[in-house]
């Protein structure tokens, strides 16, 4: 481990023991960190939060996208369940892709 670049690059701007005692433990545990798991769930919280911003920000969007291409009163409020499934579907077909590239 001592030949890392890391650890290389660190032992130029800091002395032996700072580089033993504070980077070498920071570049094993970095290095045990298992690959491909950049895909995780979101805490159920920022899950709810997301989707409500979302949710409202499509609903208001929808009516001023509803102004502007003067579609019939009404049609601006289906924008956020079109996004969620358009979400849903994407979401369903193209993780499992994501995940086999890891």
């Amino acid at each position: 481990m001592a030949g890392s670049r890391a650890l290389t690059f660190a032992s130029r701007w800091f002395d032996a023991a700072t580089v033993a005692r504070v980077f070498e433990p920071l570049v094993a545990d970095w290095q045990r960190q298992p690959r491909g798991g950049w895909i995780r769930p979101l805490p159920w919280i920022a899950a709810t939060l997301i989707a409500a911003i979302a949710f409202v920000g499509l609903f208001f969007f929808g009516f001023q996208v509803e102004k502007a291409w003067q579609l019939p009163p009404g049609t601006g409020c289906w924008l956020p369940i079109a996004a969620f499934a358009v979400w849903l579907s994407v979401t369903k077909y193209c993780r499992p892709l994501l995940l086999a590239r890891v």
